[in-house]
């Protein structure tokens, strides 16, 4: 080997040693880096490390999630203002606003998703309530040139008497729309299809407090009769808010009414703790029950009952077929009939008494 070395120029053989050494230092220096390099560890234990991801996180987040609003508007007409209100921060609007600016005009939804700085999961969110007007002919009616979006949180007191009949109902939801945010709008269109009450009922559906509720003493005063009071009447009562009220006149025309206040442990979504928080603010009317007489009323009837099961009705109904005037002891001799589902049923049946029996229950 060293014998051909020689056999190299003198200027080549001066460029192997040069090549040779350059080899030798780089690799002393990656092994002894280890040694001269300082390095600093710096211990953060995981409650540290989790609060300064929180930190991060909140001062990313320049908007308010609980302040979005999803609303239906049209791409080609809106504004800074309202595209806050649906999710965007500053930067975001600029750079929405300066896009449509420069293509003149949206054509479809897609084209939305090239605005640079939009993230996906904003444009996913508001997808469905992007519109774009439909093109009418000239000897189209008023109402089909005309299906204006309606934002209910700023809607005057004039709209309600235009479109609700209903003093009661209307008073209703102008005290709804007062105290709570509605998230969602519907073209006008729709609005002037839809009943009194169904309106309120959308409404009830689609609605998020403004304000926290008092919490003092001054509650404790509030009885509300469960029978008669309406979704707003049952968001008076500190810990029901929209969706529990919509759920609990919900089974009350399930059941045909309440007869104890126990029942609203039956109610779906509302737990122990706040169950032992509100019962005593309610009060019953029994007279309000609306009762069923299995020998006039269909079977279906009895069926719909969360109290009845499809044996219970069948017997229930056949035996009111038989005799013109049962008694608890009658219906207790029925096979499928137990002690403990009777105690309820028998509140919401015409049913005449058997004083040897309703006494033990």
């Amino acid at each position: 080997m060293w014998k051909g070395f020689w056999l190299y120029t003198r200027g080549e053989r001066r460029g192997i040693a040069i090549l040779l050494i350059l080899i030798f230092v780089l690799l002393v220096v990656r092994f002894m880096m280890p040694y001269w390099a300082n390095y600093s560890t710096v211990h953060v234990s995981d409650q540290e490390f989790e609060r300064r991801i929180k930190e991060l996180n909140d001062s990313l987040r320049s908007v308010d999630e609980e302040l979005v609003s999803l609303f239906y508007f049209n791409p080609n007409t809106i504004q800074e203002q309202e595209l806050r209100k649906l999710g965007f921060n500053t930067y975001q609007c600029k750079s929405f606003l300066n896009y449509r600016s420069k293509i003149g005009e949206f054509q479809s939804k897609q084209e939305l998703w090239k605005v640079f700085g939009v993230d996906s999961s904003l444009m996913i969110r508001i997808d469905p309530y992007i519109q774009f007007p439909k093109k009418v002919n000239e000897n189209s009616t008023n109402s089909e040139r005309e299906d204006v979006w309606i934002d209910f949180n700023e809607v005057s007191l004039l709209f309600w008497r235009e479109h609700v009949g209903s003093k009661e109902i209307r008073d209703s939801i102008i005290h709804l729309v007062r105290d709570n945010h509605v998230l969602k709008s519907l073209p006008l269109s729709r609005v002037r299809k839809y009943s009194d009450q169904r309106l309120l009922g959308w409404l009830c559906q689609n609605v998020k407090p403004k304000y926290k509720r008092d919490t003092g003493n001054s509650q404790a005063i509030l009885k509300v009769e469960l029978n008669s009071a309406d979704t707003l009447g049952l968001m008076e009562v500190n810990g029901i808010g929209a969706k529990l009220a919509v759920r609990i006149v919900k089974y009350r025309e399930l059941l045909g009414g309440f007869y104890s206040v126990e029942q609203l442990r039956e109610v779906y979504g509302l737990s122990e703790t706040n169950y032992a928080k509100i019962s005593g603010l309610f009060t019953v009317n029994d007279n309000l029950v609306r009762k069923i007489n299995p020998g006039k009323d269909y079977i279906s009837v009895l069926r719909k009952h969360p109290y009845f099961s499809e044996e219970q009705s069948r017997e229930i109904i056949n035996l009111y077929r038989k005799m013109d005037k049962p008694t608890s002891g009658d219906v207790l001799s029925l096979g499928s009939v137990e002690v403990e589902d009777f105690r309820r049923q028998k509140e919401y049946l015409v049913i005449y008494p058997d004083w040897s029996v309703d006494s033990d229950l």
